[in-house]
């Protein structure tokens, strides 16, 4: 048995079956409060500069920890920053990633804002990020470090979704409207697969978002958040959003439920929407 806590808006969606839901209100963290995972308070970060944000922080059981940011370098340009902590997030130290990129890649460095960070143990740290909106065919980036970030390794991911997502095997997941991409050996190669969704009768599936929120339970078995945007520019009212889950590692995926989506906030902010499964 499993607990699912589906957060959307001002509102969270308990259940221990994915039949039976029960709602209860939430207050909904600021827009530029990070994503915070482990037993980390946001008050230990290092302080920023007023115009500075955190984006996400990490701190596994050890004391081993990941936190990152962005600042503004001039009026229209940021740039991402990595801080390292190893005492539990007492103290912090700042990591000058330098990436060895291809030469046609240059220009996708330093990244302005991570969109992603995944910490599967202090010695594997993955960071991706995304070309800036000025570019057309934007493409996806992964650094990764093996060494509690003294050292990175530069990865392009191609034309796909910047949020990645750890499970239980060991892999490294980012999941696209029809397809999705796995590396089992850090992000060196990755293998592209075929990403069957099944939707609910009466859905309209010529628009199929990404599935951005992930838990895996166990080794194959996982749940997402999926937005039911309808074909053409978002309006209102807002999309409904649905749980889905998968039995299969990731390749096929069927909704548990769909729920209404949120009211008086932008569904793509950061924290209006989040999954937690135990």
């Amino acid at each position: 048995m499993v607990r699912i806590t589906v957060c959307i808006g001002q509102y969270e969606h308990r259940s221990e079956d994915g039949t039976t839901w029960s709602r209860h209100p939430r207050e909904l963290p600021d827009r530029h409060a990070p994503v915070v995972r482990g037993d980390l308070d946001p008050g230990q970060l290092p302080a920023r500069s007023p115009k500075g944000h955190w984006d996400f922080a990490t701190l596994l059981p050890p004391g081993f920890g990941v936190a990152v940011g962005h600042e503004p370098v001039n009026a229209t340009t940021e740039v991402a920053d990595i801080f390292i902590t190893s005492d539990g997030g007492r103290h912090w130290v700042k990591r000058d990633a330098k990436p060895r990129l291809p030469f046609f890649r240059r220009a996708s460095w330093p990244a302005e804002q991570f969109a992603s960070l995944v910490l599967p143990s202090p010695d594997l740290v993955f960071l991706a990020w995304e070309d800036p909106w000025i570019f057309e065919g934007a493409l996806s980036h992964v650094i990764c470090s093996k060494d509690r970030g003294e050292s990175w390794r530069y990865h392009r991911m191609s034309y796909t979704n910047p949020y990645l997502n750890w499970d239980p095997a060991g892999r490294l997941l980012a999941l696209n409207a029809d397809y999705y991409l796995e590396s089992l050996d850090g992000g060196n190669i990755w293998k592209k697969s075929a990403l069957h969704i099944e939707w609910p009768e009466g859905y309209d599936r010529k628009r199929v978002p990404l599935i951005r929120h992930l838990a895996f339970t166990t080794a194959g078995v996982g749940y997402g958040l999926i937005v039911h945007w309808a074909p053409g520019a978002p309006g209102d009212p807002p999309p409904p959003v649905g749980l889905v889950t998968t039995t299969d590692s990731g390749r096929r995926w069927s909704h548990l439920h769909v729920f209404e989506g949120p009211s008086g906030c932008d569904i793509n902010e950061r924290h209006v929407l989040d999954l937690q499964v135990l």
